[in-house]
């Protein structure tokens, strides 16, 4: 015949390490998510947090140092320095983009095309049929300028490349298209930027002052 005390006695003490045991279990699952979270955090720097992406695993550079791009003149392009810096930016390689970025970028991206067709009276579908684009063109483009942000702001990093307020608003008002006239407070000018432009107007002041830096270097090579 089973002793009813010794039965009990051996329920009161596994109730506690039964206990004991989920506790552990809730603590550590909490320290994992909290770090998968903190994770993802340090992925996504904020906007002009200058970062290592190659270090980090994000991004492989295409070497800088020597490029090996042709530098084109006013009679070949436009805009030589952004055709030198798309060129350098596709030698890049991404490795794993945070997903966040990206959907910000391709937010921005399909905001900007669909301002532009409001202009131009037309819907953001005709005008990516006009252009022979699809929603999958638009998600590389924004892949690409999430791209180029990272490889901009790791280049500063080594580099040491900095920006000031005084380099902001310049190159804000550049890439806006505004006059001297039309020259605003740093902060209205941020606000501006992002209502029309992206969320990121200190990454993509980056891209430029880096973009310039490395087409003055590269250019001089050949001078």
């Amino acid at each position: 015949m089973k002793n009813k005390n010794n039965s009990k006695h051996r329920k009161d003490t596994w109730l506690p390490i039964i206990l004991g045991v989920l506790m552990i279990a809730a603590v550590i699952g909490l320290v994992l998510f909290l770090s998968n979270m903190s994770e993802k955090a340090s992925e996504s720097a904020g906007d002009g947090e200058l970062v290592d992406y190659e270090e980090q695993g994000t991004i492989k550079l295409a070497d800088y140092n020597n490029p090996g791009i042709e530098i084109l003149d006013e009679k070949e392009s436009d805009d030589p320095p952004g055709a030198f810096w798309d060129d350098y930016v596709e030698k890049c390689s991404a490795k794993k983009l945070p997903q966040d970025l990206v959907d910000e970028a391709y937010s921005d991206t399909r905001k900007e095309y669909e301002g532009f067709a409001e202009v131009t009276g037309t819907t953001y579908e005709e005008l990516l049929n006009e252009y022979g684009m699809t929603e999958d063109t638009v998600l590389s483009v924004a892949e690409d300028t999430v791209k180029g942000r990272l490889a901009a702001k790791t280049i500063a990093i080594r580099e040491s490349i900095t920006i000031d307020d005084s380099v902001m608003e310049e190159k804000l008002m550049d890439i806006m298209g505004y006059e001297e006239e039309d020259r605003e407070p740093l902060d209205d000018l941020i606000k501006d930027y992002v209502e029309n432009y992206g969320r990121r107007p200190r990454d993509d002041v980056y891209v430029e002052v880096v973009k310039q830096w490395l087409f003055d270097r590269e250019k001089g090579k050949n001078s």
